[in-house]
């Protein structure tokens, strides 16, 4: 019998839903793949079941890296990018769009100013690296955010918002207006409210134009919708200026930075998840004074190859990578929201400017 050990946390929960669901047979996490054939080079990612190694469910290795990063796991993290990196093209390309278009937001967020340019920068200098290339430099910025402060502001925003029953917009002008006083007020629900809607319009609801310097990869004929009007504002200086009038120049210079940096991931992502980059840069301004003074620099190797994360045959997925991400359970606890953010969502090194916002958005989450 092919199997294989998963490695099991003290903050991880039990296998016996996983045992019933037949994903696991045992306590010890053992997978019979007399029962399960690994799936090898399928047309999409949808097609695919178990990774190329037969170490595992793709979807599962994929939660499983999200997962190690919030907690600071390294080699996991690396591993479970290496496992679903191997059929290469598509699924090349996936991994490197969950790590740099959202976890950068979803998981790091605000909490790290520096990690965003770095992005960036990878992600423009994409289209000239091989594939070995492509993956080294992944690998350097998963070990970069599993060594980063962290939050989870912009996701936990989004699902807070979703919750409240909030004014329903239907004229631009209105909304446009209201999330330049709620950026000022520092409501970041109502921004993120006004943004579902904005975000929603089509090049004819309005002919809002983005006025700023455009970007030489970015095509004049792309900045013609609302979006790129709000981008224009967040990075202006003009208006942070107004927010904050004693910020220290070179701060503002910073902000102004980053949420270009933002702007060019926002507009590499052609995911549904992409309101998320919006929402970060949003953060960005509101949280200003919070994250602008801290120094990001830690003393760590982040350069590891490929070769040595071959050696990482020891690490498997831990049982909180199993759930309402990975699949539909039947029955099962899994599917929850208190689930996932007690196991899944768990983060390891809390922004100290930013902790008292996670901790409180979380408590409104579980109720």
């Amino acid at each position: 019998m092919n199997s294989i050990i998963y490695n099991v946390e003290t903050d991880n929960p039990s296998y016996k839903d996983v045992i019933q669901e037949k994903i696991v047979l045992n306590e010890n996490g053992v997978v019979d793949f007399n029962h399960f054939k690994p799936i090898h080079f399928p047309n999409s990612i949808m097609d695919v079941n178990y990774v190329l190694s037969g170490r595992g469910l793709y979807r599962a290795w994929i939660s499983n890296l999200q997962k190690s990063i919030r907690r600071g796991l390294v080699k996991d993290a690396l591993r479970s990018a290496y496992e679903c990196m191997q059929f290469k093209g598509l699924f090349l390309s996936h991994v490197i769009n969950r790590v740099c278009k959202v976890i950068i937001s979803e998981d790091i967020g605000p909490a790290n100013i520096t990690l965003s340019l770095k992005v960036k920068d990878y992600l423009l200098d994409l289209p000239s690296k091989t594939d070995n290339e492509k993956i080294n430099g992944c690998f350097e910025i998963i070990v970069d955010m599993c060594h980063s402060y962290k939050s989870r502001i912009v996701d936990h925003s989004l699902h807070l918002t979703r919750k409240l029953q909030l004014i329903q917009y239907t004229d631009y002008n209105v909304a446009y207006t209201d999330l330049l006083q709620n950026i000022k007020d520092r409501n970041i629900y109502k921004c993120v409210n006004i943004l579902f809607y904005l975000t929603s319009l089509k090049d004819k609801d309005c002919k809002a134009v983005f006025e700023r310097k455009i970007p030489k990869d970015i095509k004049p004929s792309r900045m013609g919708t609302i979006v790129y009007k709000i981008w224009n504002t967040l990075c202006d200086k003009l208006f942070i200026c107004n927010i904050y009038p004693d910020l220290d120049g070179s701060k503002v210079k910073d902000l102004i930075n980053l949420n270009l940096a933002i702007f060019q991931i926002w507009y590499n992502n052609v995911s549904d998840e992409k309101i998320l980059n919006f929402i970060h840069a949003i953060c960005n301004i509101l949280l200003a004074k919070e994250i602008v003074n801290i120094d990001y620099n830690v003393e760590y190797k982040n350069t590891i190859s490929i070769e040595e994360v071959e050696t990482y045959d020891d690490i498997w997925i831990m049982s909180a990578s199993y759930d309402k991400h990975t699949r539909k359970w039947k029955s099962s606890e899994r599917n929850s929201i208190p689930f996932f953010l007690k196991y899944g969502a768990k983060l390891n090194k809390l922004h100290p400017n930013l902790k008292y916002i996670d901790e409180q958005m979380y408590q409104l989450l579980l109720k």
